[in-house]
């Protein structure tokens, strides 16, 4: 055998060698890592009264929360839209109007509202006496907490296309534990969130009264101050008006007699010269002319246009002045030169002694200043004084108005909602189970892997 043969020789029994130890290893390690099903089950047969006893203990456990556990119950209520007749009281008052799905939301409102709650618990002597506080908190944070918790408002299911249920309505859902009576409870929290609503209408109501009642006082106040004002500017202006007529009436009558002054001496001056002719013709008396013929085509002398009262000489008047006598014309002499200035026989000062008498005092204005209650000559002050009048008649009552119907009163329920007795049983049990079954397991592996060492 050459050197090679013999190499080759020797490399495939070295081989052979490095072969066998790997394969071995591997499949002692595959048949180590593989789970014995038999193992198992004679693993959990043998701690089996070691489960049982497990299972029991776990569900002795159980039974015990499920009996010293507080049960909680619940209640409910369901209300719905009150009838449009049932709100008349409200809506007959005129200055309030609600409509009957706007009152179902201003009750579901008041419901849903954790400050409304706090002040029916702070407020409710019977919701105070059915839940009692923690020591460790305030009546305030309890009120919410509860609200929070224990009260929910139950939502409608929509069908699939519909906007909104079909009969609308609000249910409110109440969880309490044992020894509370709920129903009663949420009754009175009803019946409150009801009483706050008809108080926050009668307040809108009272609100809305005052607020026009107000109103119309201010524009009453207005209006007396506009009329002070516009009669005070009247008379401002009536009074600057009559003193400048007075002021022109009082010119022209002086002016007037200054004329009658100067028509009275142009008079005696007339006068002086029919004295003087019938003097020398030696007329003493009236005299008439003996040939009527001379007396017709004779011209008259005109008198000036002085006015002087010859009644007893009418068949003078179309003679000369002087055929009336020296005596007579001088007597009128005399008179007219006794007149002074403020005794002229004038219709015309008469007449404005007269109007200058009159505007002495101007009766409108007057009247103005003396009325005691100015207010009666304003027709929209006494139309809102009557309007004030109505508003203070008008009343609402709430007290017998329904604001919701009662679907479903709140009542305690038959049975406790929680613990789920028997779940909390079946689910102890199942524990137990598991957790003896784990426990033998476990036991059994480690007797095998103990005996194996």
């Amino acid at each position: 055998m050459n050197p090679t043969e013999a190499r080759a020789i020797e490399s495939r029994e070295r081989q052979s060698e490095d072969a066998r130890f790997p394969v071995g290893g591997y499949v002692e390690r595959q048949v180590s890592d593989e789970i014995d099903l038999f193992e198992l089950l004679q693993s959990i047969w043998q701690g089996r009264l070691k489960i049982a006893l497990i299972t029991l203990l776990s569900l002795v456990l159980g039974v015990a929360y499920v009996y010293t556990a507080t049960e909680w119950f619940e209640s409910n209520f369901k209300i719905s839209a009150a009838k449009a007749e049932a709100l008349f009281d409200i809506n007959n008052s005129e200055l309030v109007k609600v409509a009957p799905d706007k009152a179902l939301q201003e009750v579901r409102k008041k419901l849903l509202s954790a400050e409304n709650f706090k002040n029916f618990y702070l407020y409710s002597s019977m919701a105070q006496e059915l839940l009692l506080p923690l020591e460790s908190i305030s009546k305030e944070q309890y009120a919410y907490a509860v609200f929070t918790g224990q009260i929910k408002e139950v939502l409608a299911k929509v069908k699939k296309g519909e906007e909104e249920a079909v009969d609308a309505f609000t249910e409110l859902n109440f969880i309490y534990p044992e020894g509370v009576e709920g129903g009663s409870l949420l009754s009175a929290y009803l019946l409150w969130s009801d009483e706050q609503v008809k108080k926050d209408l009668l307040n809108s109501f009272n609100n809305h009264r005052d607020n026009q009642l107000l109103l119309n006082q201010r524009k009453m106040k207005r209006m007396l101050d506009d009329y002070e004002r516009d009669t005070e500017i009247t008379v401002i202006r009536s009074t600057e008006s009559y003193k400048y007529k007075r002021i022109v009436l009082q010119d022209q009558l002086k002016a007037l007699k200054i004329q009658l002054i100067k028509k009275n001496q142009q008079k005696i001056l007339l006068l002086n010269e029919n004295i003087a002719i019938s003097k020398r013709l030696g007329y003493q008396k009236p005299t008439s002319p003996t040939d009527v013929k001379e007396v017709r085509d004779s011209h008259v002398v005109n008198g000036a246009g002085v006015e002087i009262n010859n009644g007893g000489y009418s068949w003078l008047d179309k003679l000369p002045m002087y055929y009336r006598g020296f005596e007579s014309l001088e007597a009128e002499k005399i008179e007219l030169n006794k007149r002074q200035q403020e005794r002229f026989p004038s219709a015309a000062i008469v007449d404005m002694e007269k109007q200058l008498a009159l505007l002495e005092k101007d009766r409108a204005i007057e009247k103005l200043q003396n009325r005691k209650k100015p207010e009666a000559f304003l027709n929209e002050y006494i139309a809102l004084e009557k309007r004030n009048e109505h508003l203070k008649t008008l009343q609402i009552n709430v007290s017998e108005v329904e604001l919701y119907e009662l679907n479903a009163k709140p009542v305690a329920s038959q049975g406790s909602i929680k613990p789920k007795k028997l779940l909390i049983l079946v689910l102890a049990a199942f524990v137990g189970l598991m957790l003896g079954t784990l426990f033998a397991l476990i036991q059994g592996a480690s007797r095998r892997r103990s005996a194996s060492l």
